[in-house]
């Protein structure tokens, strides 16, 4: 049975690339690896790459990371030298998940001799151990022998971790893309605090820091409902229901009073929908380095710790309409729609 699996899989695979070897040549730029897994982050990211490039005039072709998953070269082989390779941003880049990362090598391997460009990154390696050096040093290599590499980074720890370590490498820091997202809702009447919490490696909250968080709402807004949700939902997402589903999570933000999370998208997602929003730290950080692309909306607070909490929940008036002020394309994207459109010629 598994090897059947295997099999089929491996025979989709060959139906996709049969197409994209007829359609290829229609366009301006391949927009490789997305996602179909549960994470609505990553979906939401490459929603925004998608708007971006229509706004630009830029034709792609959608190749999913489950279409080229171990023929990346079979694609590369076929795909035109003035193309455009782009790759989706989000945190994958790094030893934080070493499936990802391996399967970017393999698409820089695959298309070493075009342009190819990396959406924002959080990009994590492990320098403290041996094991961990040797995995940044294949990734370093694997980075160099593509020709012409740019990868933008959205927080300043990578970016200064990219010119330190990978110095050959070209290296860029702009926000996270899902800041621009277009994310237009009517006004509705908000109710409840909506918890976004993960569950997955990356969580640094414990057990009893959920709790108190909830004893300090529930004491705070005892008339308001409290509800859960995450980001990363139990199923996975096609790219045919993309859209649905990251608008049906935005939705949710937006009927929101309030929104506590630690998760990075969890604080883009209130951002963007007006939603008032208390956020939290992860295991690489990134949520507090995005921060600072959003925080001149004051209805966004980051804190360091649990402690800091109840203070900061004091400052909140939810009562208070609230209206998103994101970065710009023309100036903190300005580098990256440079090399889109230098890319895409």
């Amino acid at each position: 049975m598994h090897l059947l699996k295997h099999l089929r899989a491996y025979f989709n695979r060959i139906c996709y690339l049969i197409k994209y070897i007829w359609n290829v040549r229609k366009v301006d730029a391949i927009l490789i690896d997305t996602p179909t897994h549960e994470n609505l982050g990553d979906h939401a990211i490459v929603l925004a790459e998608q708007q971006l490039l229509e706004t630009l005039g830029i034709s792609y072709y959608e190749l999913t990371a489950n279409m080229i998953d171990r023929i990346e070269r079979l694609f590369g082989l076929f795909t035109p030298m003035n193309h455009l390779i782009v790759v989706p941003g989000g945190g994958f880049l790094g030893a934080l998940w070493p499936k990802e990362e391996h399967r970017f090598r393999r698409i820089l391997e695959a298309f070493d001799k075009q342009k190819v460009l990396v959406f924002p990154q959080t990009i994590t390696f492990d320098m403290d151990s041996k094991e961990g050096y040797d995995f940044f040093l294949d990734s370093y290599q694997a980075y160099q022998r593509c020709k012409d590499l740019t990868i933008f980074a959205r927080e300043e720890n990578s970016y200064a971790f990219m010119k330190r370590n990978m110095p050959d490498v070209c290296v860029e820091l702009v926000p996270d893309i899902v800041t621009v997202l277009n994310c237009e809702h009517p006004h509705t009447e908000r109710t409840g605090v909506l918890f976004c919490l993960r569950s997955d490696k990356e969580k640094v909250l414990k057990s009893d820091d959920e709790r108190y968080l909830e004893a300090v709402v529930r004491a705070h807004y005892p008339y308001e409902t409290i509800s859960h949700t995450d980001t990363e939902l139990a199923y996975c997402v096609s790219v045919a229901n993309r859209k649905v589903e990251v608008e049906k999570k935005l939705v949710q933000f937006s009927k929101s009073k309030l929104v506590i999370t630690d998760r990075l998208h969890g604080m883009v997602f209130a951002a963007i929908t007006n939603t008032p929003c208390i956020a939290m730290g992860n295991i690489n950080g990134k949520v507090k380095l995005v921060y600072r692309w959003i925080e001149n909306n004051s209805y966004v607070k980051y804190i360091n710790s649990v402690k800091e909490f109840e203070s900061i929940i004091n400052s909140f008036d939810l009562e208070k309409e609230c209206h998103y002020m994101g970065p710009t394309l023309e100036q903190e994207f300005a580098p990256l729609l440079e090399k889109l459109k230098e890319g895409a010629l």
